[in-house]
């Protein structure tokens, strides 16, 4: 029964953050191209992160949300108050099919992978 129950304030904890997750987009693409930086593809790259200021809950023993096990991919200390926690990291390719003739040679030029 206790493990049911602090999973319910685990999930309590965790809704009450979604009001500050930040999503993070960057995206990069080649206005000229070349064979590996073909101007019909873009690269992207993508995180969640939630800013938290650890509370007096911490220092009274009861375990942060983002310490607990699978809530947190990385954290990162901002300052003196507050942590950055991600919780999400994507990354792709978009390619633009009425500008890349080859779509398997501009899967190869990036790697091995994407080629597969």
């Amino acid at each position: 029964m206790a493990a049911r129950r602090r999973d319910s304030d685990l999930s309590r904890q965790l809704l009450a953050q979604l009001q500050w997750v930040e999503l993070h987009l960057n995206s990069q693409a080649s206005l000229a191209g070349s064979d590996e930086t073909d101007p019909g593809t873009s690269d992207w790259w993508a995180s969640t992160t939630v800013r938290v200021l650890p509370d007096e809950d911490e220092a009274d023993g009861i375990e942060p949300w983002y310490k607990a096990d699978g809530t947190a991919l990385s954290t990162k200390r901002l300052d003196e108050e507050s942590i950055d926690v991600t919780i999400f990291e994507a990354n792709g390719l978009t390619i633009d099919l009425q500008h890349v003739e080859d779509v398997h040679d501009a899967l190869d030029a990036r790697s091995e992978d994407y080629a597969n």
